[in-house]
């Protein structure tokens, strides 16, 4: 999943939100440049610039055939709440 119009700090926040209320979402899409093994190969950041931005506002949601139709409406409100949190905290600072 990606939100649009949030920063990294941001989508790490409402991880941080998501998996407090028991559900296990993470990052999976790293781009080369931010990898430790190409950290000494001198990529630039900026030939990155696509990939750089859909990782700062990505996350993984958890998906298998066994998700029941309760567990995925669970899941829905849950990052629909934490999307909300965190941007109403954002708004109120």
């Amino acid at each position: 999943m990606r939100i649009k119009n949030i920063s990294e700090e941001q989508r790490d926040d409402i991880i941080t939100e998501i998996q407090s209320k028991g559900v296990s979402v993470n990052v999976h899409f790293v781009p080369l440049p931010l990898l430790t093994f190409f950290k000494d190969k001198a990529l630039k950041n900026e030939s990155y610039k696509q990939a750089i931005e859909n990782y700062s506002n990505e996350i993984s949601l958890p998906i298998y055939p066994g998700l029941t139709s309760d567990q995925i409406e669970y899941i829905y409100n849950t990052v629909c709440e934490a999307y909300k949190t965190i941007k109403q905290y954002e708004t109120n600072i």
